[in-house]
């Protein structure tokens, strides 16, 4: 008996869904294969102020090839800071002076980008600043913002993305007297706790590959890594616990929530604590966005666990070790940030992000590292409209506008006030297809300052400017 046309047309339709989600399931179960034991969270080390005595604080950062175990019994190649993945945690105040001095030990030409910072140009480490390989950097300048959670990356002309994967990534936090002053968690690696997030995959050897998800390949495994380990555990006692967490990814979009959907308390985005602290039970963070969350763990029992998700997937462990007395605060009120005067015109500049097949751009032009592409002057503040019109697949999702060497205000998304926790200081704003953002913009420093798609395949493509901020007359 012959099928009818119809009914031929559901079962082909039928076998192509239990074949896509046999991948799926098998891509997913493969992400424990061989971790039956979880590892404890490893907490990045503190760098070592080598003259803590003078001016100056002095740090040294050493870049190098290494190897780690993601996956039992494999061995990945890798790159780190002071170490074979990742980079140790800097912790400064505002208004020190700073000098780093960067050793290149890769066979590679590098950089490093201070990304969240409020710094010259010249002291920025975009693709300008170039290490080469057996070469030494040192730059100095001085933190002349508040407290906030930042970090520290390559930014070099076609590697950013590959360096970036590999593992050259860090933090750098910012403390302060307002914020010392508010009795917040702030014990680093106790009650205060860096949250590094990074997908990867790996081949059938262990090895890094860049591929994109979507392709399906049953010759890959993904993860999803928490300082640089899968599916970690972290002890914490019954107290407020603070999460500094970053979406360190190449290009993943994450939604982070708690099991039990436990709320959290939203105090701070990449630039630093917001006027109040705002509750919520998902936090949506694109590529390079950071938050710092308080979690309330008083009142739980020895043993108590709760599973830290991105994409209602657990990625990290929280376990109560201990019940103790917390001291701890969240306050009603953090920080005050100076409202935006909506009143007053200020110049505009325009920036469309889009692209046409592999190749993306800004305003139509592609990147090239000799052209720039806008000019500003030191201390002149100007409205930033982005907007992306996007009409290839791949990329519909929108894109994270990341801008150097300044701190943003978002002063509209499609002219509506933002959301709370989008209202302080930011370096990093995500932008989805057919939607326009406003941002308030200054620089503070004159130089050459990228600004750039934070997916970092497509700032190597071409989506990315230069700004020219010249001394004012």
């Amino acid at each position: 008996m012959k099928l009818k046309q119809s009914n031929l047309f559901w079962i082909v339709l039928f076998v192509m869904g239990v074949a896509i989600f046999s991948v799926f399931s098998m891509r997913f179960l493969s992400s424990y294969k061989g971790r039956s034991t979880q590892t404890e969270l490893y907490i990045p080390p503190i760098l070592e102020d080598l003259n803590p005595e003078a001016e100056n604080n002095l740090y040294l950062l050493t870049t190098n090839e290494g190897t780690m175990e993601f996956i039992s019994g494999k061995m990945t190649k890798t790159l780190g800071f002071n170490g074979a993945y990742l980079g140790p945690t800097i912790m400064v105040n505002s208004k020190d002076k700073i000098k780093v001095k960067v050793n290149n030990l890769l066979d590679e030409a590098t950089t490093v980008h201070w990304h969240g910072l409020i710094i010259p140009g010249e002291s920025d480490g975009g693709p300008h600043q170039v290490i080469h390989p057996n070469g030494v950097w040192e730059t100095e300048f001085q933190i002349i913002q508040p407290a906030a959670t930042t970090w520290y990356h390559p930014h070099g002309w076609q590697s950013t993305a590959s360096q970036v994967y590999r593992g050259l990534a860090g933090l750098l936090i910012i403390d302060d007297e307002i914020s010392r002053n508010l009795n917040l968690p702030s014990d680093y690696g106790i009650n205060d706790i860096p949250i590094i997030i990074q997908d990867r995959s790996f081949n059938r050897e262990g090895q890094f590959i860049r591929s994109r998800r979507m392709m399906m390949s049953r010759k890959q495994e993904d993860f999803l890594l928490v300082n640089g380990s899968i599916h970690p555990f972290v002890q914490v006692s019954s107290s407020k616990i603070r999460l500094r967490v970053i979406n360190a990814s190449n290009e993943m979009n994450m939604r982070i929530s708690l099991s039990q959907k436990l709320p959290v308390f939203q105090i701070a985005s990449d630039g630093g604590l917001l006027t109040m602290p705002v509750q919520r039970t998902t936090v949506f963070l694109a590529p390079a966005e950071r938050v710092e969350l308080v979690v309330d763990f008083s009142g739980r029992k020895k043993g108590e666990k709760v599973e830290l998700n991105v994409q209602n997937q657990g990625v990290l462990t929280v376990i109560v070790s201990n019940e103790v007395e917390d001291d701890t605060e969240i306050p009603d009120s953090l920080v005050t940030i100076k409202e935006i005067d909506l009143e007053t015109k200020l110049p505009k500049r325009e920036f469309i992000l889009g692209s046409m097949g592999a190749n993306f751009h800004i305003n139509g032009k592609s990147f090239e590292i000799d052209r720039i592409d806008e000019i500003g002057t030191v201390n002149t503040t100007e409205i930033w409209e982005i907007s992306v019109k996007d009409h290839m697949m791949m990329s519909s999702q929108g894109h994270p506008f990341h801008i150097h060497g300044t701190q943003f205000r978002i002063v509209s998304r499609n002219n509506q006030i933002p959301e709370a926790y989008e209202q302080g200081w930011k370096d990093t704003v995500f932008i989805r297809n057919n939607e326009t953002v406003q941002l308030l913009v200054q620089f503070h420093y004159p130089g050459v300052y990228m600004y750039h798609c934070h997916i970092l395949e497509h700032e190597e493509n071409g989506m990315m400017g230069q700004v020219l901020i010249e001394e004012s007359d």
